[in-house]
């Protein structure tokens, strides 16, 4: 092994430990806020009916997944919670 193999791997996990560091950091200013997203907020009930009947799968329809993204975008643009953090 050649001397720039022993530095690189004396210097990684000083490096590693520095980016864990400035991770906590930055997480420790930042705050936890939770938003209860659910098809309940639907004011739809046919389409809230027919996404609480989908199998809870990894195969669905391209219908039902069209479905489910569009009502996923309605749930979390329309909560009341997470505009109040808009500023």
């Amino acid at each position: 092994m050649d001397g720039g193999a022993r530095d690189t791997r004396f210097t990684r996990p000083r490096r590693d430990q520095e980016r864990t560091d400035g991770l906590r950091r930055e997480r420790a200013q930042c705050g936890i806020h939770t938003i209860e997203v659910s098809f309940q907020a639907l004011k739809d009930k046919s389409e809230r009916d027919f996404l609480n009947q989908l199998p809870t799968s990894l195969v669905l329809s391209d219908d039902a997944v069209d479905r489910l993204r569009a009502a996923a975008a309605r749930i979390v643009l329309d909560s009341p919670d997470l505009r109040g953090f808009e500023r």
